[in-house]
């Protein structure tokens, strides 16, 4: 596929984002899911490595509100990202 002069000029013209913007703008969105991820799977994981060495119903009761906890958290990460990043759907409103 060639391209005519015109879009050629108009490529090197407007090359696109800069790399510190695409790192803001796009990298960043997938280190949020990741970390967030992280934070949600990592809360319950530490009650489940300790249940053996506490052995106590205290232990079993942490890693139950933990998991009851686990919804709000995950409803306030997902606010956040639409906060940080939203979409033109929702700027359009």
């Amino acid at each position: 596929m060639k391209l005519s002069k015109e879009e050629r000029k108009r490529i090197i013209d407007e090359p696109g984002m800069k790399w510190g913007e695409w790192a803001r703008f796009v990298l960043l969105k997938y280190w949020y899911i990741f970390f967030s991820f992280l934070i949600d799977i990592g809360i319950p994981i530490q009650y489940l490595e300790n249940y053996e060495f506490l052995g106590t119903r205290f232990a079993y009761y942490q890693l139950i509100i933990s998991l009851l906890i686990e919804p709000i958290l995950i409803y306030a990460e997902i606010r956040i990202y639409k906060l940080l990043f939203p979409t033109v759907k929702d700027t359009v409103s």
